[in-house]
């Protein structure tokens, strides 16, 4: 078997895979989610916890509208984790007028996993919902639509954490990878198989969080903690999705290629923690969408085969189909045209960045 056939081979097979992969999403775009709301009598105690540090300008832009939910039971736990800046200021300013708005201050050297620890020893509600300084969810509806949905059987909700649009390249690829992870996540969870959750936006239980058990070599971990929570929470609930466009809450992406390669690194070591059968899937998927994208730019050179360009053309139909009805379904404003183009450079980055990350792994959380 010469070259050019062993190239096909890897062509044709990793383009079934992608195709596969793809449709793999289709229960996701056609799923609704429900935002019923509860009653006032049924309704439990929330917590909404936010860990800060040096945030006073995002507290004084994204705060009020979490202060102004209009869920009948809750609190804003804040955490102020040793901050320079007038995060403290600002906090004790709005506490003034929000009797419901709780803060405290970490009071030695610490960490966010150890903000979030504080935070969640101070929380008074049986239902916890994460979320971070820098994201503003955009509804007074947003705490009610997240908790809709826990209940006794399902005590987990996962919620969708977007980036603000811009017009630059690098805010759409940010957005691209976002939403890319987010079909993945969201679909894996309908199937009964989560895997992770993003901290940015994020419910579930009291209860259930006390029973949920770290190891010795997962409490040292710098990052990934929601990852290794949901891996572990999934074996004692069912876990539900929220993709109502009034819960999501928004953050701003990285302003540069350094910060978010940066930002990537200190999250990419959390998957070797994931469960086997997690990281074969992930695995697989990267290297089916690597192997198509190197196996396309060869063949490009070495082949005029019309089966080639025909597969090549009828993939990146169904690519664009699928993110028009996931940009359509997830508010990401016209992002899906450049689908093809995002995503061959997305594997570039991730392939730059997993060699990376085997020589200098992250140290610190901010």
């Amino acid at each position: 078997m010469n070259f050019l056939a062993v190239l096909e081979w890897i062509f044709f097979t990793a383009s079934s895979l992608y195709f596969i992969y793809l449709l793999s999403f289709l229960k996701l775009l056609f799923y609704n989610s429900t935002n019923s709301t509860p009653s006032t009598k049924d309704s439990q105690f929330v917590s909404v916890l936010i860990c800060a540090k040096n945030e006073a300008k995002n507290l004084q832009l994204h705060l009020p509208i979490i202060l102004k939910q209009n869920h009948p039971h809750f609190e804003v736990v804040v955490v102020n984790d040793q901050s320079s800046d007038n995060t403290l200021q600002v906090l004790e300013s709005f506490q003034k007028n929000y009797a419901h708005l709780k803060v405290f201050t970490t009071t030695e050297k610490s960490s966010k996993k150890k903000a979030l620890a504080l935070a969640k020893k101070k929380a008074q509600g049986s239902v916890y919902v994460l979320t971070d300084a820098d994201c503003l969810v955009n509804s007074t509806t947003w705490l009610t639509i997240m908790v809709s949905e826990i209940q006794k059987e399902s005590q987990v909700v996962l919620g969708y954490a977007p980036h603000f649009t811009k017009s630059y390249f690098l805010n759409k690829l940010q957005r691209f990878e976002t939403l890319t992870t987010a079909l993945q996540y969201f679909t894996a969870a309908l199937y009964n198989a989560p895997y992770m959750g993003v901290g940015r936006n994020l419910a579930y239980t009291k209860q259930l969080d006390k029973e949920i058990k770290f190891s010795k070599a997962e409490k040292k971990l710098l990052s990934g903690d929601d990852d290794l929570w949901i891996q572990k929470a999934k074996q004692l609930t069912q876990i539900k999705i929220q993709l109502a466009k009034h819960s999501f809450a928004y953050s701003h992406a990285e302003p540069s290629l350094k910060s978010w390669w940066k930002q990537k690194s200190r999250h990419i070591s959390t998957a070797a923690h994931y469960q086997f059968k997690d990281q074969f899937i992930l695995s697989g998927i990267f290297i089916t969408k690597f192997a198509f994208w190197m196996s396309f730019i060869a063949m490009t050179f070495l082949s005029n085969s019309e089966s080639f360009w025909m597969v090549f053309s009828m993939l990146c139909v169904i690519l664009l189909l699928i993110y028009k009805l996931a940009s359509t379904k997830l508010n990401e404003a016209k992002l899906w045209y450049l689908s093809p183009i995002l995503d061959f450079s997305l594997i570039c980055f991730q392939f730059c960045l997993f060699i990376s990350n085997l020589v200098s792994p992250f140290r610190k959380w901010k």
